[in-house]
């Protein structure tokens, strides 16, 4: 993951990846591993990149889980893709 984030990285700031492009990290409340904040953390690397033009935004629906949090999401995610900023 680390690795694919520093290229990812590196393309945003070579300007190969478009200055308006979106992250949205979405996790559900009933998905605990090891670490259950991972996405939190993965999503605070991601505002870093901020002042390259990436906007990221977390979303974490309590009562979801992996099965049901994409559907879930399907509206807050086109929200987010659509937003004037």
């Amino acid at each position: 993951m680390l690795s694919e984030e520093r290229e990812f990285a590196a393309r945003l700031n070579s300007g190969q990846v478009g200055k308006i492009s979106r992250l949205l990290v979405v996790a559900g409340g009933r998905d605990i591993d090891d670490d259950p904040y991972v996405e939190a953390q993965f999503a605070k690397r991601m505002e870093q990149l901020s002042g390259y033009g990436l906007r990221s935004r977390l979303l974490r629906y309590e009562d979801e889980g992996h099965m049901t949090e994409p559907a879930r999401a399907v509206t807050d995610t086109l929200r987010f893709v659509f937003e004037a900023k």
